[in-house]
């Protein structure tokens, strides 16, 4: 794979093995580590899609390989959307052998809309699914 290129240089620990959120501080200036996978007491591997809430937090919705990655996917319990920040932490699990994917934040901001794809046959007849995570 050609390494990444960008007007502000590469960007910090690319070769984290278990992925990483970056953002481009304002301005354009650098790059800045939001979070890095497989760290904290809820960690997460493999950040694919992102979404933000109106305060700007950011959701990261994982994507590990079920096949030929068990290892990661026992560390971090399986594939989910996590919040980033203080504090960081899951706010939905997906089933076996699923990613999330998609994540948005309601306009009301009482839930998350998001995509359940490719989930273990078992669970839902291999369908995927659009979920909302709601507060109980």
């Amino acid at each position: 794979m050609a390494p990444l290129r960008s007007p502000i240089g590469t960007p910090p620990d690319l070769n984290h093995p278990d992925g990483l959120v970056l953002r481009i501080v304002q301005g354009g200036t650098r790059w800045e580590v939001l979070a890095r996978g497989g760290e904290g007491l809820r960690p997460f591997a493999r950040p694919d899609n992102l979404g933000f809430d109106r305060d700007g937090t950011v959701i990261v919705a994982t994507d590990i390989e079920s096949e030929g990655e068990e290892d990661l996917l026992r560390k971090v319990d399986n594939n989910g959307l996590f919040r980033v920040g203080d504090p960081q932490g899951r706010l939905l699990r997906a089933p076996d052998g699923a990613e999330v994917c998609g994540p948005i934040v309601t306009p009301d901001h009482t839930g998350i809309l998001c995509s359940i794809q490719h989930p273990d046959p078992a669970w839902n007849q291999g369908r995927s699914t659009v979920g909302m995570l709601t507060p109980a």
